[in-house]
């Protein structure tokens, strides 16, 4: 696995991006996040996840996607947790597409040693059944134009444990590429992590 990882001076916690497939750690957007939480003092992990053959079938992929990722993402976890500059940080994940089933799969398995998830125009229902074991404050972002993201982010809310909040963003899509929307997301997912883990 390839990473990208800043430490910040004085950190509040770490943030482990979680994305799928389709989104690499030099994506702009995630390069944007990354200075915006650092910026607020959160050190951060942009990591690409290694090739994931799947079926052509579509259900499939995702199945296969996010189970791959998970894996992985549990890996980066347990490297943070026994890394000397992260060790004695409290761990966050920012997620998006297929990354935040993974992300809260994750979640559940590793209980207390998350702190809290924000997934940006994610899949959190990927996660099912796991979503009543999440017990970490959790934030849901979603576009106010992606109606399906909405239903499925809406039916992961209902079931999801723990402390949980869905925003819906308006006038945005699902990639938040609006003027001003993603400024938005930036603000709302800083705020999250800095109420929950600074």
């Amino acid at each position: 696995m390839v990473g990208n990882l800043c430490i910040a001076r004085k950190p509040h916690a770490i943030i482990v991006f979680a994305n799928g497939s389709g989104s690499g750690n030099n994506s702009s957007r995630n390069e944007y996040f990354a200075a915006e939480l650092q910026k607020a003092g959160f050190s951060t992990l942009l990591f690409d996840i290694m090739s994931i053959q799947a079926e052509p079938n579509f259900d499939n992929r995702l199945d296969i996607e996010v189970a791959g990722l998970t894996k992985q993402l549990l890996q980066v976890t347990d490297w943070l947790q026994q890394y000397e500059h992260t060790s004695s940080l409290t761990l966050g994940y920012l997620a998006t597409a297929a990354g935040a089933g993974s992300a809260l799969r994750a979640a559940a398995s590793l209980g207390s040693k998350i702190g809290a998830v924000v997934c940006r125009g994610g899949r959190p229902d990927l996660a099912e059944p796991l979503l009543c074991d999440v017990q970490c404050p959790t934030l849901l972002v979603v576009g106010e134009n992606d109606k399906e993201l909405i239903d499925c982010n809406q039916s992961a809310f209902s079931t999801l444990g723990g402390k949980k909040q869905i925003k819906i963003v308006r006038g945005a899509g699902n990639l938040f590429d609006e003027p001003g929307k993603l400024e938005k997301v930036a603000v709302l997912t800083t705020k999250w992590f800095e109420k929950y883990l600074a």
